[in-house]
């Protein structure tokens, strides 16, 4: 699920590659850019030895232990739909990040209609994380994603509070094929 979102000076290119039928994390790619200081990292999930290999700045390797559940951030938007929606309900999450792993909390907050750019109005569930890791930017900022109120639970759209002002990202096409631009 490649992102990539210029503001400014800053540039954020963030790519996830997940296994499609479990929904398993496979590989997370960052790239963090803001003036001169810059901030690349590599995470590399090995789900058979139940670890995560985070390549860091200044050549650093971790080897850290995982969970079934645990998730890149960007993976984790595709793993909380298939959690049960239920309003007001509060699901814990766990993301691999910066050497370590992060217990976070997403709840169901509404669900409504929303509009969607030039795809119109669709049924929706709107969930939200704290994003409390120490990613670049966006450390303290609240996450809210929404997904498609029927059983495939296409995320929609999310928006992203950050230092660097808000991240929006909206679903502009969809696609199972790995190999299509």
């Amino acid at each position: 699920v490649p992102e990539t979102f210029e503001t400014r000076r800053e540039n954020v290119r963030l790519n996830s590659l997940v296994d499609p039928k479990t929904l398993a994390p496979v590989r997370f790619e960052s790239y963090l850019k803001r003036h001169w200081w810059i901030h690349e990292s590599l995470i590399t999930f090995d789900l058979p030895q139940k670890s995560s290999i985070h390549e860091l700045p200044n050549n650093r390797v971790v080897i850290v232990p995982i969970g079934p559940t645990t998730q890149d951030g960007l993976s984790m938007i595709y793993y909380a739909r298939t959690m049960p929606f239920q309003l007001g309900k509060t699901v814990p999450l766990e993301i691999s990040a910066d050497g370590k792993n992060w217990a976070l909390n997403g709840t169901v907050m509404q669900a409504g209609i929303i509009r969607i750019g030039n795809a119109g109005y669709w049924p929706a569930v709107e969930g939200e994380v704290e994003l409390a890791y120490p990613v670049p930017f966006f450390h303290g900022a609240n996450a809210r994603v929404w997904f498609s109120a029927d059983q495939e639970r296409i995320p929609l759209l999310a928006k992203i509070g950050s230092r660097i002002g808000p991240v929006t990202v909206v679903l502009t096409r969809r696609s199972m094929d790995v190999n299509r631009k």
